[in-house]
């Protein structure tokens, strides 16, 4: 799979673009959104539409794989991996249960959304998952976690409430294999969301 294959870069970065202006207005600043993405959108499919039909791939699973074999065999070509044992040894994996959670942030007013019956939307200017939503506090996300609920937490700012939980991930490796460059003022304060769901919950392909 040759990720230059695919949708023109220069109309990948558009739409990237267009689609976290039309996030970060719409979702933190409540404004009107600026049609960006949906333009982008369309010049993308129809970019696409006499292309071949795609192919079904099996997700490898790599230990010990350095950020310079990363880029090279995955990130570069647009293949997905699992890095199997890369966060081990974060306090974040070692500490955060669910009643370290619960103490910390269970108070915490978030929104949810319903992670069993969403569906991707196609439709232009649309939001790009139709699902329902609702307001609730974390420590009933996480009891509806733990009993099967399809209540699904994402987008979480609980990382910016609570600044010492950042320090509980290893953001040198975030940088490292996220080919983050310190140069460019923009990404050197790396954005922490958290997501929290239990079994019923799921999410499309990023």
């Amino acid at each position: 799979m040759d990720m230059n294959a695919g949708v023109d870069r220069t109309h990948r970065y558009a739409f990237n673009t267009a689609f976290t202006t039309d996030w970060f207005l719409g979702r933190k600043l409540g404004l009107s959104r600026t049609g960006g993405r949906a333009s982008w959108h369309a010049k993308m499919l129809e970019t696409m539409r006499d292309r071949p039909i795609g192919r079904t791939l099996p997700v490898e699973r790599r230990r010990n794989l350095s950020p310079e074999q990363f880029r090279r065999e995955y990130f570069m070509t647009g293949k997905p991996v699992v890095l199997e044992g890369i966060a081990a040894e974060w306090p974040a994996v070692k500490k955060w249960t669910f009643e370290y959670l619960l103490e910390r942030c269970g108070q915490e007013e978030i929104d949810v959304l319903d992670g069993h019956t969403w569906k991707v939307q196609s439709t232009p200017g649309a939001d790009a998952v139709d699902a329902a939503e609702r307001g609730m506090k974390m420590k009933d996300l996480l009891s509806a976690a733990r009993s099967g609920s399809g209540w699904y937490g994402s987008f979480m700012e609980l990382l910016d409430r609570h600044a010492d939980m950042r320090e509980d991930i290893d953001w040198t490796l975030v940088r490292d294999y996220g080919s983050t460059s310190m140069r460019l003022p923009w990404q050197r304060n790396i954005l922490a969301k958290m997501y929290v769901g239990g079994p019923l919950t799921s999410t499309s392909f990023h």
